[in-house]
């Protein structure tokens, strides 16, 4: 059978609170108080649309909505019936309103990891290279082993990182170590660590979940 390897560029909740290993009220929250930023999936934006007029070939192919706080509370009250979420005509023309539903909610990865890295605040401090091949590593006070495979990729995005790009692209960081795994995730799925250590964008690319390193021009960039 053969595997897809579908990359995204946002969640939806469910499959952010399965991320994030909490339930579904705790995100509830942090959209509420703007913590992180909600929107509705564009493909159901999308569909509304063609249900009430031609489609032209002005219109974005990205087309979101960022959702307010009242209409946030309003979906998430009840999750079982079609909400109605008044929409800016000067994004959408000629829509006053779409029906959504909770599963339309969504958030896009960059908002994502711009959340988790606020959250989880690691400094250079937390981590300690232990061994001279990676195979072994301190993260945030746990001790981490990986086999050599894996302490390879860990050295590759830990070199990228030091050299100021952290984000690589999986395909590269396989073919750099002459793995024959098709993707990154197939070489770290017997390891429970992985997922802390790496960040994915779910675009190809993986780094160290380690703040960026200062340019010589003083400012950071979380993304590249």
């Amino acid at each position: 059978m053969t595997q897809l390897d579908i990359q995204t560029e946002y969640l939806d909740i469910e499959c952010l609170a399965d991320r994030w290993k909490c339930k579904i009220g705790l995100i509830e929250v942090l959209a509420e108080t703007g913590k992180i930023k909600c929107c509705i999936r564009p493909a159901a934006i999308k569909n509304a649309i063609k249900s009430s007029r031609p489609t032209t070939e002005n219109e974005s192919n990205k087309l979101s909505y960022v959702l307010s706080k009242d209409e946030i509370y309003e979906l998430f009250s009840n999750r079982q019936t079609p909400h109605a979420i008044n929409i800016d005509r000067k994004s959408i023309p000629e829509m006053s309103e779409i029906s959504v539903l909770f599963s339309d909610i969504i958030v896009y990865i960059e908002n994502v990891i711009e959340f988790e890295n606020k959250v989880h605040n690691v400094t250079d401090d937390d981590f300690e290279i232990l061994s001279s091949d990676f195979t072994c590593i301190m993260w945030h006070g746990r001790e981490m082993k990986f086999g050599v495979s894996q302490g390879k990729i860990i050295e590759q995005l830990w070199k990228a990182r030091e050299a100021g790009e952290p984000w690589v692209y999986g395909k590269r960081l396989l073919t750099s170590i002459g793995s024959g795994a098709e993707r990154v995730r197939s070489l770290f799925h017997k390891n429970k660590n992985w997922k802390d250590l790496i960040l994915t964008d779910y675009k190809g690319k993986y780094r160290l979940n380690l703040p960026p390193k200062r340019s010589l021009n003083g400012r950071v960039s979380l993304v590249q």
